[in-house]
């Protein structure tokens, strides 16, 4: 494996386990800004802005979702290598972005 295949399959990975974190963060918050909302003297003694929580939940959700989403980044790979399947879409591992192999099975065959 060539450091340019493991610098990018690394930059793939960290950046959907970046957009998990931020889901994860994001039901955090959630959760701090629907007990201040029920409780609002839960937090007197926490010097804060209100309404903040709800707004860092909604950022934390939409930055979550745009990491997760986003189609993984490989200039090291050959455009013609990541062959496409019946409807146009490229096969490719959502973590790391290498070509999936089809019509291989890891199960074993019955006899």
């Amino acid at each position: 494996m060539t450091y340019s295949r493991l610098h990018w399959r690394i930059v793939n990975i960290m950046a959907h386990l970046f957009g998990l974190m931020a889901f994860v963060a994001a039901v955090a918050f959630a959760i701090s800004a629907a007990r201040y909302w029920a409780d609002p003297h839960f937090a007197d003694s926490i010097p804060s802005a209100s309404g903040s929580a709800f707004g860092v939940t909604i950022f934390c959700l939409v930055v979550g979702l745009l990491f997760s989403i986003v189609d993984t980044f490989r200039p090291d790979l050959d455009r013609g290598a990541i062959r496409n399947d019946s409807e146009g879409r490229r096969r490719r591992s959502w973590w790391t972005g290498e070509p999936l192999v089809t019509g291989m099975s890891t199960r074993p065959q019955a006899k």
